[in-house]
């Protein structure tokens, strides 16, 4: 049995990331690495919004926990497809504040999404399913 699935993210600054996923889309820390001294190390986070949950680890940790990374570098593990429930009110918080992959646009499955890239060249979707058209073809 899966229980659950957290992506963890390959990142250059974990504080910076950090602070792009609260800025921009409203995640909170909810974990972090200290050390022996209790002191904070921006080596590892988990972030959390609506109980959704991701883990940003700096390059030099997670290439030395996990060797094959090294060859494929920062944004290049995937991406993120978030679904959200007001994609339209995502794009407008976040036009001018982040790097636009294209325009909020209507899919062949019957969404409305858009993508952009963190600041590490992660692809993160934002989606909304269209109901009106799942209505449509189902009728």
């Amino acid at each position: 049995m899966i229980l659950s699935i957290t992506p963890n993210l390959m990142v250059a600054d974990v504080r910076k990331s950090t602070s792009f996923y609260e800025q921009n889309l409203g995640f909170e820390i909810m974990a972090w690495v200290e050390n022996e001294q209790n002191e904070e190390i921006w080596d590892f986070v988990m972030i959390l919004r609506d109980g959704v949950t991701l883990m940003l680890q700096s390059v030099e940790t997670l290439e030395a926990e996990v060797p094959t990374l090294k060859r494929s570098g920062l944004g290049q593990g995937g991406t993120l497809y978030f679904k959200v429930d007001n994609v339209e009110a995502y794009y407008k918080k976040l036009t001018g504040k982040v790097t636009f992959l294209n325009e909020l646009h209507e899919t062949f499955y019957n969404t409305r999404e858009f993508n952009i890239a963190d600041i590490d060249g992660n692809v993160i979707t934002l989606a909304q399913d269209n109901d009106e058209l799942l209505i449509e073809e189902i009728e």
